[in-house]
């Protein structure tokens, strides 16, 4: 019988280092990494109605329908093998989301992890400062206020449903990448 694989989830605050970690994690355990923001960008890249009405949203700093998401992120959980790993970044962010990533979890009898990143908003505003430059929308001055409230009104509520789920590991978001990789893999029972 193959290995049971497992699923991790990064959740925090905008500018917390979900892609960051996410993607670091993923190559520790040589797993896929779905990146919510990755999959949107590559959407919008399409030229598609769908992708014209993406990239809108993001420059608003709004989130994606709870449709949408699920639709995305339900795709790459039933196409994994049992044995398979996976990171996911960047979903999750609406509680029906939440409970629809827990209810397939549990229907495939597969185990989770969700990772928060925990950061104060003065560093995660720091941290948009820093990054603006990249071009990013969603760092834009406008959508930060979007994406701060998104975040407190809709987030927050996913955050606690996983916290009450007996799911959800707090990790410190405010060091260096290697020290927050470091707290990541012993959170999850992994060596440095």
């Amino acid at each position: 019988m193959a290995m049971q694989g497992r699923t991790f989830l990064f959740m925090g605050r905008p500018g917390c280092g979900k892609d960051t970690q996410g993607q670091l994690l993923a190559d520790k355990i040589k797993s896929q990494l779905f990146s919510s923001g990755e999959v949107f960008r590559n959407i919008i890249k399409s030229g598609t109605a769908a992708g014209r009405r993406l990239q809108a949203d993001l420059d608003a700093g709004i989130l994606m329908p709870v449709w949408f998401a699920c639709y995305l992120f339900e795709g790459a959980l039933v196409g994994l093998k049992e044995e398979d790993n996976i990171v996911f970044q960047g979903a999750c962010r609406i509680l029906p989301e939440a409970q629809l990533f827990h209810d397939i979890h549990e229907w495939l009898g597969r185990p989770y992890t969700v990772l928060y990143l925990d950061i104060s908003e003065e560093t995660m505003l720091k941290r948009i400062a820093y990054r603006r430059g990249s071009g990013r929308a969603d760092d834009a001055e406008t959508a930060i206020h979007n994406r701060i409230n998104e975040f407190n009104t809709k987030t927050v509520p996913s955050v606690d449903f996983f916290k009450a789920k007996g799911t959800l590991v707090s990790v410190t978001g405010e060091s260096s990448i290697e020290e927050i990789h470091k707290q990541v893999l012993q959170a999850v029972g992994l060596q440095y």
